[in-house]
C-alpha cells in the first residue's frame, strides 16, 4: 500500500498559487510575443529601421538587409571586365615577384586585399600566357612568377 504523503495546507495553497502563476505568465508571455512578431510582420523595413534607429543601430540594419537583399537577387558579382582582370593580373605578377616563394591562391588574394575567388580567371590567364608558373595541383597549387 501506497503510503500517502500529508503536506501542510499552506504548502499546497503555495504550490497551487506558483503553478496558477506559472501558467498565467506563460499565456501573458505567449500572447506578447505573438502580438510583437505580428506587429513585425505587418511593418515595412522603413518602419522597423526608423524604430531601430532611436536606439543607434537602425542605419546599420539598414545597410546590412539591403546588402543581403542586393546580394541575394543574383547570388553573382558581376562579371569582370577584360581591364580589371589585366589590372588584377599585373598586381598577381607582382606580388609573385616580390615574393621570394611561391605562393598559394589565398595567400596572393591576401596580399592584394581581394576575395580568392577573384583570382580564377587571372591566374588561368597568366598561366596560358606563361607570365606565373604552377605548381601542385588543387588546394595545395602555389604559383610564382616566371620573369616573362
Amino acid at each position: 500500500m501506497l503510503a500517502q504523503i500529508r503536506l501542510p495546507v499552506k504548502a499546497v495553497t503555495t504550490m497551487s498559487r506558483r503553478s496558477t502563476l506559472e501558467s498565467q505568465l506563460a499565456s501573458i508571455s505567449s500572447e506578447f510575443v505573438t502580438r510583437i512578431v505580428t506587429a513585425i510582420r505587418g511593418a515595412s523595413l522603413s518602419d522597423v529601421v526608423a524604430f531601430s534607429s532611436k536606439n543607434g543601430n537602425g542605419q546599420a540594419i539598414l545597410e546590412a538587409t539591403t546588402a543581403r537583399l542586393k546580394s541575394s537577387s543574383g547570388g553573382r558579382r558581376p562579371r569582370q571586365t577584360a581591364d580589371r582582370r589585366a589590372e588584377l593580373a599585373d598586381r598577381i605578377v607582382r606580388t609573385l615577384a616580390t615574393s621570394g616563394e611561391p605562393l598559394g591562391a589565398r595567400a596572393v588574394a591576401s596580399e592584394l586585399g581581394v576575395p580568392a575567388d577573384l583570382l580564377a580567371a587571372p591566374l588561368r590567364e597568366l598561366r596560358a600566357a606563361h607570365r606565373i608558373r604552377k605548381y601542385g595541383e588543387k588546394r595545395n597549387a602555389t604559383y610564382a612568377a616566371t620573369g616573362k
